[in-house]
């Protein structure tokens, strides 16, 4: 069928909102204090990553940039948020093992027909004991959530502790209470399946925020561990 004027206008208008749902998407909550912990592009995510690098001989970590062989496991892939490739990734042993790896990743809402990049950081810590599948955050956005938590947890929370809680537990979020306030601020989805404990969000991280970041998600491992 042939294009006409309403249909290139109806397509023009439908671009638009798509760019402009992504641009929301990154810059949601700026006036935020966990936003203005992370850089989302451009000079910013560069600094950033300098400061990363500059701290990591001091403090253990080894960084490098477009790691060619950092997957990111299939069950682990958010619904709305396509992996494109892993920029950054930190690894070090303090508090406890860790990997940091900063993603590029698309963002598409059902049905669009053009995606919004952004970039997702995911620190990964191991675990002691085997836990269920599940995740929590302090975080009500549905939108963020499709993009941030496995496609076999979406779904709508309960609240446990002060958090939203998406999966089946088994009682086990409870034991994060303690840190429901800090999990809100830091705007953190913190994802568990077996042994591994994974905290997202989106942004890249300066050594003082990754420092952080890690310290949070040692913490939360160690509630969890019990």
């Amino acid at each position: 069928m042939a294009a006409t004027p309403l249909n290139v206008i109806a397509f023009v208008v439908a671009l638009v909102l798509v760019v402009a749902g992504g641009v929301w998407f990154l810059r949601r909550t700026d006036d935020s204090d966990s936003d203005r912990q992370v850089a989302r592009s451009g000079a910013e995510v560069e600094a950033a990553r300098d400061d990363v690098e500059t701290a990591a001989g001091a403090r253990g970590w080894t960084a490098t940039r477009h790691p060619s062989s950092e997957p990111l496991p299939q069950d682990r892939a958010p619904r709305r948020a396509e992996p494109q490739e892993c920029e950054f990734l930190v690894v070090g042993s303090r508090p406890r093992p860790f990997r940091a790896a900063t993603w590029r990743m698309a963002h598409r809402n059902a049905g669009a027909v053009a995606t919004s990049p952004f970039l997702q950081h995911r620190v990964s810590v191991d675990l002691a004991r085997d836990l269920p599948d599940f995740a929590v955050s302090g975080v009500e956005n549905w939108r963020l959530m499709l993009a941030s938590i496995p496609d076999s947890l979406v779904g709508h929370p309960r609240v446990v502790a002060g958090l939203d809680v998406y999966g089946d537990d088994r009682g086990a979020a409870a034991a994060l209470a303690t840190l429901a306030e800090e999990v809100r601020a830091a705007q953190v989805w913190i994802v568990v399946s077996g042994h591994t404990l994974v905290l997202v969000r989106e942004g890249e991280l300066d050594a003082t925020g990754l420092a952080a970041r890690l310290e949070l998600a040692d913490r939360a491992a160690s509630l969890l561990e019990g």
